[in-house]
């Protein structure tokens, strides 16, 4: 099962609320926590819920960028039937602002975006732990595992090998941040170690455990968006 990060939805407009829930969980890159249609409630309960992330409308009777100013430790996205509010969501340092009505491209960026900012470690299944914390830094490489193409090794800086179980490479890019980039069909790399072009099929990682870099084939269909990642190498 795929563990997805949690969320908060807060809007006073009941219909609103329904349709930005069933837009967020279509988009499956997030788990609600709570939804409210009180600001006044949500301010109570916010700091005995775990969720960092907070879908905050702005056009209630608290005003949703006061709201905003008092949440500790929180990512907000705003939204709003009006585009002009948009200038509050800066003020607050938002993470982004979406119009109402909402379109699945433009909350699914939004998400992206936030994700980016909030995640700091992949959450797996493991031979050894039933959910495991992987530091997105220490991991290098992604690869199908040989035995069984379900499961994946997870090749750390350290160079240890954590095998992952019963999990795709689709799901582990929906949890990975942006440095993480699938080069071909069976191995993700962590692009902050892809330091070199060894040619125009070869991607070499240079980790601390080898002396030499690590050679990873570059797909055809994965060059652009290997690249558009690493521009200097095209």
């Amino acid at each position: 099962m795929k563990i997805k990060p949690l969320c908060i939805l807060v809007d006073d407009e009941t219909s609103a609320l329904e349709a930005l829930k069933d837009k967020i969980e279509s988009l499956d890159l997030l788990e609600i926590e709570r939804a409210f249609n009180d600001p006044d409630k949500f301010l109570v309960a916010v700091d005995s819920l775990s969720s960092q992330i907070v879908f905050l409308d702005m056009d209630m009777p608290i005003d949703g960028a006061e709201v905003a100013k008092r949440l500790k430790n929180k990512k907000v996205i705003f939204v709003s039937g009006h585009k002009e509010s948009a200038y509050k969501a800066y003020e607050v340092d938002a993470v982004d602002f979406i119009k109402k009505p909402i379109q699945s491209f433009e909350l699914k960026k939004a998400i992206l975006k936030v994700l980016n900012e909030v995640r700091t470690c992949l959450v797996v299944r493991t031979q050894e732990a039933s959910k495991e914390e992987l530091a997105y830094d220490s991991i290098v490489l992604v690869a199908s595992n040989k035995n069984d193409s379900r499961n994946k090794d997870i090749q750390l800086e350290s160079g240890k090998i954590v095998i992952c179980k019963g999990v795709s490479f689709e799901e582990l890019i929906s949890q990975l941040n942006s440095d993480f980039i699938q080069v071909n069909k069976s191995n993700i790399i962590n692009s902050r170690y892809a330091k070199k072009m060894l040619n125009k099929d070869e991607i070499g990682l240079e980790v601390p455990y080898q002396e030499n870099p690590v050679e990873i084939g570059l797909g055809d269909q994965y060059r652009e968006s290997f690249f558009s990642a690493k521009p200097h190498f095209r």
